[in-house]
């Protein structure tokens, strides 16, 4: 990535956080919603639990959960697929398994597809109309190049932030960015680590079997509450497509009113009072003035 390019990412991220395009929930009063996955010690998906089975905390003081719900959440999303030359003849198996999370997509879903290499592609097409999006994969989604990581979250933010409610981005990756010196990757992973954060996205990540993913993304989908599945096998892309969107749709909404609106990043906490489960849930919001 060239210094220009690099310039770009961050005064698009700079933009974004001085017009404060954060979203709410609009009420009487301000509430921050927040997107929980709760499993079991087995790893099952629990989706039977009340609000009052809920501890929420900002900056270590519990808040009461003011808005709550456990009904299956719409998928509102951009998925960005590596095809970086590094993927050889596994990059088939990725678009096959594309189409496969393509024809899983319920009406009530929006899904954008973009790809990544030495440049960065999104489609303007957000919707539910699986004839598009497989078009998309079969018209726009080709083969090489390197691996523009960071623009690519950060293009994929920018695609989503007109848009209301949880937005989900979701990449898929067989590596970490290529291009960039170490401490300029630092600084752009940072300002989109934080954008993610001001502008309430969450961020999931498929490692395609290859290298690992960056620690810095790892991260990201940690902070974010979207997680990440590193897979052993190829093979395995598909059912981590299928578990991912399962665990999606089974987050539990929580909206919570903070203790000020400083136009701060706060530190979150989220856990079951039953014992045995185990919660994904961001852990840091920004409360926008």
């Amino acid at each position: 990535m060239n210094r220009l390019l690099i310039a770009n990412v961050l005064a698009s991220v700079g933009f974004l956080q001085a017009t404060g395009q954060t979203p709410t929930f609009r009420s009487s009063v301000d509430v921050v919603p927040v997107y929980v996955l709760v499993t079991s010690a087995d790893g099952r998906i629990v989706t039977d639990l009340g609000k009052d089975d809920f501890l929420l905390k900002e900056d270590g003081r519990e808040r009461a959960i003011t808005t709550f719900s456990s009904a299956e959440q719409p998928i509102t999303g951009v998925l960005l697929l590596d095809v970086s030359g590094s993927l050889g003849n596994r990059f088939l198996r990725v678009k096959a398994a594309a189409s496969h999370l393509v024809d899983a997509l319920r009406d009530d879903d929006r899904l954008r597809i973009g790809t990544f290499a030495d440049e960065v592609g999104i489609s303007p097409h957000l919707t539910s109309n699986k004839s598009t999006l497989r078009r998309v994969l079969a018209d726009e989604v080709w083969l090489g190049g390197g691996t523009a990581l960071w623009r690519a979250v950060n293009t994929g933010m920018t695609s989503l932030a007109r848009e209301s409610g949880r937005r989900v981005v979701l990449v898929a990756s067989d590596g970490r960015d290529s291009g960039m010196f170490p401490s300029t990757r630092r600084e752009v992973s940072t300002a989109v680590r934080n954008r993610a954060i001001r502008e309430a996205f969450v961020v999931c990540a498929i490692e395609i079997h290859g290298r690992p993913i960056h620690m810095d993304l790892t991260n990201l989908t940690t902070v974010t509450g979207g997680g990440s599945i590193m897979l052993q096998h190829d093979a395995d892309f598909r059912l981590a497509l299928d578990l991912m969107l399962s665990q999606l749709r089974h987050q539990y909404l929580l909206g919570f009113v903070p203790a000020r609106m400083d136009g701060k990043f706060h530190r979150l906490s989220v856990t079951v009072k039953r014992p045995g489960h185990r919660v994904r849930s961001p852990a840091e919001v920004f409360v926008g003035k």
